[in-house]
């Protein structure tokens, strides 16, 4: 059997791929530029890791418009192997061959290192020699490795078996830590509050899913930043709101506020429920300040510093080339939590 492994400018896998390949009994590969225009003489394509030319666009973006990639479009669409790994996944997902599209780990930092996978689909191509459940230890080293498609893709991406591998722990459970590209446990697509969102596309809301996923990004990097959008008594599900969700994290919160007519209300009963979950509220932002013009909203800032306990900052607008002396203030506060 035959391999062609694509060679673009700043692949840096294709040695490693042919090595392998032909360390294989019965497999031969070869190298072929990406300037070429046909895969005919063989029976499978390699399109290998590294560094495909016009990556600092988008990954793949580019090397998709490489003269081979319309072999490897319409062979693949042909039925021949077509096997993509790191870069080489990007650039299969930018040339519409597989579904969804590789971001930027969740830490904003290159990942190297040997991780565990678990086999969920045992009879493709690639994996008909391993059993069911196989747990393989393989390296990974990419700054882009975190897969993400919307709920619909992911439901048919389960329902046809094209999850083939799965990040696992040492004794091949799914949990969040496994994964080293970090995790987005739930994504909604519907303009609506969470629990209108889940209902509309019938997803169910795992607390714990979440909270798993937030502290494996808090022990991965030096500051989170969680928006409660929507509101601190927002319901994610019938039994559960933002502030429940918050309290579980320990997060000091930032409340946020539109300066106008039924800010006193809304400010001081969010500021209260705060306290009431016994975190600490660093501040209160009220935005729209510079264009106060009705008598309510010249007064509430005066009032709410007069009436509660926290610091109240204005926003910051745009074009801010140095951050105010009364955020600075307020960041440092955050800095034992």
């Amino acid at each position: 059997m035959k391999f062609a492994v694509i060679q673009f400018p700043g692949s840096n896998c294709d040695q490693d791929c042919v090595a392998g390949i032909n360390g294989l009994d019965g497999l031969h590969a070869e190298y072929v530029w990406h300037k070429e225009t046909s895969l005919d003489d063989f029976d499978a394509i390699v399109l290998p890791g590294g560094f495909a030319y016009g990556d600092y666009l988008r990954c793949g973006a580019i090397a998709r418009f490489s003269p081979v990639m319309k072999a490897v479009i319409s062979d693949a669409r042909a039925g021949k192997l077509v096997l993509g790994t790191c870069n080489g996944f990007q650039i299969l997902c930018e040339a519409g061959l597989l579904p969804g599209a590789l971001v930027r780990n969740r830490s904003l930092r290159f990942v190297c290192d040997m991780v565990i996978t678990r086999v969920e689909v045992d009879a493709s191509p690639f994996t008909h020699g391993c059993p069911k459940g196989t747990l393989l230890r393989l390296p990974v080293a990419h700054g882009e490795g975190c897969f993400f498609a919307d709920p619909e893709t992911l439901r048919d991406l389960n329902a046809n078996q094209q999850i083939i591998l799965r990040y696992s722990d040492a004794q091949g459970r799914i949990v969040p830590d496994a994964n080293p590209n970090g995790v987005n446990p739930i994504w909604l697509k519907t303009p609506a509050a969470p629990i209108v969102g889940t209902l509309m596309e019938k997803v169910t809301i795992d607390i714990e899913q979440i909270l798993a996923a937030f502290h494996v990004l808090q022990e991965r990097v030096e500051h989170v930043v969680v928006e409660g959008t929507g509101g601190w008594l927002v319901p994610i599900r019938s039994d559960y709101f933002v502030s429940d969700l918050a309290a579980a994290m320990k997060l000091p919160v930032l409340v946020v506020a539109q300066n106008r007519l039924g800010c006193l209300n809304h400010a001081a009963l969010t500021v209260r429920s705060v306290a009431a979950c016994e975190l600490q509220c660093v501040g209160l932002v009220l935005n729209s300040t510079e264009m106060a013009s009705d008598i309510a909203a010249l007064t509430n800032a005066d009032i709410l510093k007069r009436t509660l306990n926290v610091p109240v900052l204005a926003g910051l607008g745009e074009n801010l080339t140095e951050l105010p002396v009364d955020w600075r203030l307020m960041l440092d506060s955050t800095r034992e939590h």
